[in-house]
């Protein structure tokens, strides 16, 4: 079983690990180019311990959630 780690505009789970994968919600209404560099950075130390990752951002009203997922998938090849 995972903590799901999540983040909005009014609340912010603090990050621990509680299984082989670990699942973000990360639902705040914006993100920065270098939020999502950072959060870039602590998906690839996640990934290389071996463990899976599940990370989604908002998705609702704007296209924001999707472009943040793009340039982080961009960013990690």
């Amino acid at each position: 079983m995972s903590l799901c780690v999540a983040e909005s505009e009014r609340l912010e789970v603090p990050e621990v690990i509680t299984a082989d994968f670990v699942y973000f919600r990360l639902r705040k209404p914006e993100y920065t180019a270098a939020d999502v560099a950072g959060i870039r950075a602590r998906a690839q130390e996640l990934l290389a311990t071996g463990r899976d990752l599940y990370l989604m951002f908002k998705h609702e009203e704007t296209p924001g959630g999707a472009l943040n997922a793009e340039l982080l998938l961009r960013s990690a090849g």
